[in-house]
């Protein structure tokens, strides 16, 4: 499962409500989503709807706050782009950022 997060100007919630999805799972995308647990320097109002999926759900975030950041711009860097694992495979899979395609 991938993807951006379907944010709108009128729609600025994060939504993972999921039915169903419990073992063998990975779940990427850009959830638009800072917290510090992920290396933002602050927090915005999504970071919570992500924290309290993991906290209520067999899933764990790959994060390795020595990775390269997935989002470069003129001002800052930043991990928007996230790695949700069910729990049941966390220790085998591992987050690798591959570096920019487009250097």
């Amino acid at each position: 499962m991938g993807g951006e997060t379907p944010i709108t100007k009128n729609n600025k919630n994060l939504n993972l409500d999921m039915p169903n999805i419990m073992n063998n799972t990975i779940i990427v995308g850009d959830f638009n989503a800072a917290s510090t647990t992920w290396g933002y320097r602050y927090q915005n109002h999504r970071w919570n709807t992500v924290e309290e999926y993991l906290n209520s759900n067999s899933h764990t975030l790959l994060y390795d706050p020595g990775a390269l950041e997935t989002f470069i711009h003129a001002r800052n860097t930043t991990n928007p782009d996230l790695v949700i694992v069910s729990t049941n495979v966390a220790d085998h899979c591992k987050r690798i950022i591959i570096g920019d395609p487009g250097c």
